[in-house]
């Protein structure tokens, strides 16, 4: 004995196609405008019901679930024709509803305006045939036609007509429920931006904000999830084979053969950041970030393995706005730190280029923790102090619970300054086969000034980057990295931290070899 399941995927399961919508119940956002969505689908009894608006998935993401007792067949994607009928709007279309009938057409030749009467046998091509009488027949060119005229009946000025849609269609066994369909598509993005208030001189305060970038379909009262983190989703350019084509064999040669390799990749970049002006003109104390606009109720977010999501419970937001949402604050205490970075200019390994003469740059930055229990997403973080802006620079991705660093400016009054000189030089201390000097090995001496000119004590940090082998490290904290293993000089870091006073000059030596080209 067969069952009603079997019976149904047997016979097709034939009855009336009712259509449905599916609306947008969450969606969890990525920065460059990927989304993974959740539509629900209202249907009743067993049946066959239509989807009209079909969605842009990604390859392998369209997935589908219905509610408990009620059975999903078949999911097809299938045209279905729909006949109506509309005011047709040529004389050639009136002839053609007209072929059969007693007609009078009117046109004009060279001889100038005049009329035939008769049955109208052909409209086809370029030329109507007009039986004028019993065995005789008129050709005319439809070039000429002016007027078509005819006895109330004979003149038919509508037309039946069909339009084709594609739809997916979903066959049911069961009561009435829902069923939900996930895909990943495009359209909806987020970015994101920090507010960090250093007025308390001890505890600095940081509110995390995001913009909505709609541009994918009305949402209303969705539950939103803001995501973090770097999703491995290679065929996200490629669209879902149920939804994709009109069909052919360009469709099945797309798709036969296994999968392309590669393309499109997903986590190359994040959504198209948004300019936003700001006007500092306004001295006016500006109250906190997160007290002028109220954190989400219920936001917070969750790990789920590698990556993080912001919560933004029942959202709405039409097509083509955009919408600013403060998604949580914390406080942390905090100190300021002075940085010097400088850099190797060496080329090829083995080519030396000294440091620049004269000022270097120092950075103001600050030193935080983040207590959040959220992880910082890579973002533009603007600090204020006083309602004024005194520093911008990105913050990269922080977990929950780590130590980081903000860059606010450049230090102006901390004078910092390089100098390097070669102290011996070993000519020709490798040699190639012929007796050729190839590589000269070289012993440098490098002197760092820091000059703290500021009216307060501060902490300083300073270091050096550097091509060769550092013989004498000078007090600084000596990192050796594996990146130059397999070339003739290794890579190598200095660094120095101090406690400056105000007004204190530091002096910080090292000592290095390198081989470099001989000259």
């Amino acid at each position: 004995m067969i069952s009603a399941f079997a019976f149904a995927l047997l016979t097709g399961h034939v009855g009336k196609t009712t259509d449905v919508t599916a609306p947008v119940v969450g969606a969890s956002v990525f920065k460059n405008g990927y989304v993974v969505v959740t539509r629900r689908i209202k249907v009743g009894p067993a049946g066959t019901y239509a989807l009209g608006t079909l969605p842009q998935s990604a390859m392998g993401t369209m997935w589908f679930k219905s509610s408990e007792g009620t059975s999903l067949v078949s999911v097809t994607t299938r045209d279905i024709i729909t006949e109506f009928t509309s005011n047709v709007g040529t004389l050639d279309e009136v002839a053609q509803n007209g072929i059969g009938k007693r007609l009078t057409i009117g046109f004009k030749s060279e001889k100038g305006y005049s009329e035939v009467r008769g049955i109208l046998k052909s409209a086809m091509g370029e030329i109507f045939v007009v039986e004028t009488a019993p065995g005789e027949t008129v050709v005319i060119l439809k070039a000429g036609l002016v007027k078509i005229s005819g006895a109330t009946g004979d003149i038919l000025y509508t037309a039946k007509r069909q339009s084709v849609r594609k739809v997916l269609e979903f066959k049911t066994l069961g009561k009435a429920g829902v069923i939900d369909m996930l895909s990943l598509e495009r359209g909806l993005s987020w970015t994101a931006a920090y507010a960090v208030d250093v007025s308390d001189k001890k505890e600095l305060k940081l509110t995390a904000k995001s913009t909505l970038v709609n541009d994918f379909e009305d949402l209303s009262k969705v539950d939103l999830k803001l995501v973090t983190g770097f999703p491995n989703l290679p065929y996200a350019t490629i669209l879902e084979p149920l939804i994709a084509g009109s069909g052919g064999i360009d469709t099945v040669n797309r798709f036969a053969g296994g999968m392309p390799g590669g393309g499109g990749g997903f986590g190359g970049g994040g959504a198209s950041n948004m300019a936003m002006g700001l006007n500092t003109q306004s001295a006016a104390r500006m109250g906190d970030f997160d007290a002028s606009m109220a954190v989400v109720a219920g936001a917070g977010g969750e790990q789920k393995e590698d990556l993080f999501f912001y919560k933004l419970p029942e959202s709405s937001l039409n097509r083509g706005e955009r919408a600013y949402r403060a998604i949580f604050s914390m406080k942390s205490p905090y100190s300021d730190i002075y940085t010097w970075d400088a850099y190797d200019l060496t080329q090829d390994n083995v080519r030396y280029a000294p440091i620049p003469e004269g000022p270097q740059d120092v950075w103001h930055a600050l030193k935080f923790k983040n207590t959040s229990g959220n992880p910082l997403t890579t973002a533009v973080a603007t600090t204020l102090d006083g309602g004024e802006i005194i520093g911008q620079d990105m913050l990269g991705y922080v977990p929950a619970g780590a130590e980081t660093e903000l860059k606010i400016n450049k230090s102006l009054d901390i004078r910092a300054e390089a100098t390097e000189a070669e102290e011996t030089r070993e000519r020709g201390a490798i040699k190639d086969r012929d007796g050729n000097f190839r590589f000269d090995l070289v012993t440098i001496k490098g002197t760092l000034q820091v000059t703290n000119m500021k009216p307060k004590d501060l902490a300083f940090r300073a270091r050096r980057f550097f091509t060769g082998e550092v013989i004498n490290n000078g007090n600084g904290e000596l990192f050796k990295s594996a990146s130059g293993l397999t070339r003739m000089n290794p890579n190598s870091r200095l660094t120095w931290n101090l406690q400056l006073k105000a007004g204190e000059k530091a002096t910080l030596t090292y000592t290095y070899k390198m081989y470099v080209v001989s000259g």
